[in-house]
């Protein structure tokens, strides 16, 4: 695994990522880069990524919300 920071991320469009995210609360979160939302777009007005976990489902998260983002190879 290699950590990464949260614009690595959200300025790539390779949804084949594989990524491990730990948010500030100390929870884990596994499954694929799913796609970003610009701040220009968000209600608040912050940059934001999507992780498709394994399990099908959609989790967004603001660039303040995550402490570490790992790339699984």
């Amino acid at each position: 695994m290699r950590q990464v920071n949260f614009y690595d991320i959200f300025n790539s469009d390779d949804r084949k990522q594989r990524l491990k995210i730990l948010d500030i609360d100390g929870r884990i979160f596994e499954g694929y880069f799913d796609g970003q939302t610009d701040a220009f777009d968000n209600d608040p007005e912050v940059d934001t990524i999507e992780l498709e976990l394994d399990n099908g489902r959609i989790v967004t998260f603001p660039e303040s919300d995550i402490k570490t983002i790992e790339l699984i190879d």
